[in-house]
Order: C-alpha cells, then structure tokens, then sequence
C-alpha cells in the first residue's frame, strides 16, 4: 500500500493520484481531511493558509471547518498545558 503524503485539488488526475501518493480533495475522505487541517498531510490545494480554511473545503464538504480548526486548537492547547 502506498503512503498517502498530500491532498491535490478536486479532479486531479496526475501520476501521483493514480498510485495513491495523492488524493484529489473530491475524494478524500473525512478522516484524510482532518489529517489536511492538521498538517499532517500537505495542501497541495491551497485552501488552507495561516491556519485558516477557504470556504472551498466548506462548499465541498458542506461542513463548517472552521469550527473543527478552532476546536482541535483548543485541544493542542489543552495538552500542551499537561506536559
């Protein structure tokens, strides 16, 4: 299984997509976003800069993610506070 590293933008079709080192954002699932917002996979979209979402992810998913980013700031901050 290949490693997913990035998410590219909606109806991406490269090289990368088709061996799964990519996922086109129309197809990445929830779980795969929530990695996108964290950081953890890149943003070879560009929706997110400076820690704030686009309302492109909102129009796609139709959920507010916004809230979401604000809610898993809390919770770095929470355990950060517990070191």
């Amino acid at each position: 299984m290949t490693k997913l590293i990035a998410i590219d933008p909606p109806g991406c079709g490269c090289t990368e997509c088709i061996v799964g080192e990519y996922r086109p954002f129309d197809h990445a699932t929830a779980g795969e976003l929530y990695l996108l917002l964290t950081g953890e996979l890149g943003d070879n979209v560009g929706y997110i800069s400076a820690g704030e979402i686009s309302d492109e992810i909102d129009r796609f998913t139709g959920m507010d993610w916004s809230l979401a980013i604000q809610q898993a700031n809390e919770i770095r901050n929470a355990n950060l506070s517990l070191r």
